[in-house]
């Protein structure tokens, strides 16, 4: 197995740590959407993992209609509980970027869903309100301090991967996926490790920018499609409104683009 496929693996063993972390201190806090500030949970020691629906087998599982594959992927997981990451979860964090992801979860009765509005004034400190009270914990501002040091080197260690490397589209689509399942500190280590091994140059590369809402259920089926063209995914997220992307999901109301949707084997 390659250095990248196991760094695809990061996923399923994030399975056994989240429910080991959930039978022993049920701590495992989930969340969907790029606009959540991630730093408040590891301001409170919690373990944050991303939970959207990824997977298009378990669609044969749905009982839903007119719904793109991540909003049916993650409901699906959550009403036939098919997911560890999910079950794991004390509570799910999703932010209204996608209106709809926003109001189909809130209605889930299996799970304990905060939304969070990302215009709404004072949202960071309901967020943080939300946590402490859900978790029993208070936040810290030495971790959150720390956190933020290492989120900044990480972003820029992506950064520079990104636009400066000769890493493949996937695989640097892969190290900004599956890193988030991971502890900051492991990141770093992995991130480091791969600067230092990767040919780079000073001046950036020339690649195509494919502009989608989530990469992580068709990143290769756009590596496919790219037919070894250099690319990189630009996770440009949902707005709510008729957006302009490379690859948009089948059924989704609020954006224009070739149509995708995940694939079943």
């Amino acid at each position: 197995m390659g250095y990248f496929e196991e760094l695809e693996e990061l996923r399923r063993e994030a399975y056994v740590r989240a429910v080991v972390r959930a039978s022993e201190t049920h701590d495992v806090v989930g969340y969907i959407g790029s606009g959540i500030p991630v730093g408040l949970f590891h301001a409170l020691g919690l373990m944050a993992i991303p939970v959207h629906g990824v997977d298009g087998d378990i669609l044969r599982f749905s009982e839903e209609q007119g719904l793109c594959s991540v909003i049916d992927s993650t409901l699906t997981y959550a009403k036939t509980d098919r997911c560890p990451l999910i079950h794991s979860c004390r509570l799910i964090v999703v932010d209204d970027g996608c209106p709809l992801m926003a109001e189909k979860l809130s209605e889930l009765r299996e799970k304990d869903v905060y939304v969070y509005r990302l215009n709404e004034p004072g949202n960071i400190q309901g967020l943080r309100d939300k946590l402490e009270n859900v978790y029993s914990r208070r936040f810290d501002e030495k971790m959150s301090d720390a956190a933020a040091v290492k989120m900044k080197e990480i972003s820029a260690l992506l950064s520079r991967l990104r636009d400066h490397s000769s890493l493949s589209g996937s695989q640097v689509y892969i190290l900004e996926y599956y890193l988030k399942f991971l502890p900051l500190g492991e990141r770093l280590d992995i991130l480091r490790e791969v600067s230092e091994n990767v040919g780079s140059s000073d001046e950036p590369v020339e690649f195509l920018p494919i502009r989608v809402q989530s990469g992580a259920g068709i990143y290769r089926q756009i590596d496919r499609l790219m037919k070894g063209r250099p690319y990189r995914i630009i996770e440009a997220g949902c707005g709510g409104e008729r957006t302009s992307y490379d690859f948009v999901y089948q059924s989704c109301p609020f954006a224009e683009g070739e149509k995708i949707c995940y694939e079943q084997s």
